[in-house]
């Protein structure tokens, strides 16, 4: 099953509640997370280097974000563009641990024209995810200053994961004795 705005904001929500981060409002936030990353995904690209045998294969993985990494990153974004105060490094662990939990939902999905069976890198790469942000924000009613500072937050700490973050796929396809590297493409879904 495809990663869904629902699926997300579900899971943002039960990030922010595993670190206390409750409220009337909440809900409304995750929401409005999940609609604009929700957007941003489908723009986003997976690109692999591959190796192994020689023919055409396909890939299937989940997209498995490890929490810390996001945690670490939004917590320094969250400092980087003013989002600070009582309740920012709580709302930054939540909504890591929500992303996370979020993320794993949807796949990574791609085609390996050279190589048939074996094994490639994935890198997911992609533009910022600012505007998608401020758009599912705007459709829930979240505006003003602090809306710009936690989508632009988010955004960098996002863009800093996916410089950083790989993650092996499988290959699978048709096989020969003969050995190829090459790069394969897909989306996450």
């Amino acid at each position: 099953m495809p990663i869904t705005s629902a699926g997300l904001a579900g899971s943002i929500i039960t990030g922010l509640a595993t670190v206390s981060f409750t409220g009337v409002g909440m809900p409304k936030l995750a929401q409005g997370v999940a609609n604009g990353l929700i957007s941003w995904v489908r723009t986003l690209t997976v690109i692999t280097a591959d190796a192994g045998s020689a023919g055409s294969g396909t890939s299937f993985m989940l997209w498995a974000v490890p929490s810390p990494l996001l945690v670490s990153n939004l917590l320094v974004s969250y400092a980087a563009n003013g989002h600070i105060g009582a309740l920012a490094p709580l709302e930054a662990t939540g909504l890591g641990n929500g992303l996370a939990l979020g993320f794993v939902q949807g796949a990574l999905v791609s085609q390996h024209q050279s190589v048939g069976t074996g094994v490639g890198v994935a890198k997911v790469v992609g533009g910022p995810a600012f505007p998608y942000l401020m758009a599912g924000f705007a459709g829930v009613d979240i505006k003003g200053v602090a809306a710009v500072k936690k989508a632009a937050a988010i955004s960098q700490a996002l863009m800093m994961t996916l410089a950083v973050f790989t993650l092996p796929v499988p290959i699978v396809g048709s096989a020969s004795p003969a050995g190829a590297s090459g790069v394969g493409l897909g989306r996450i879904l």
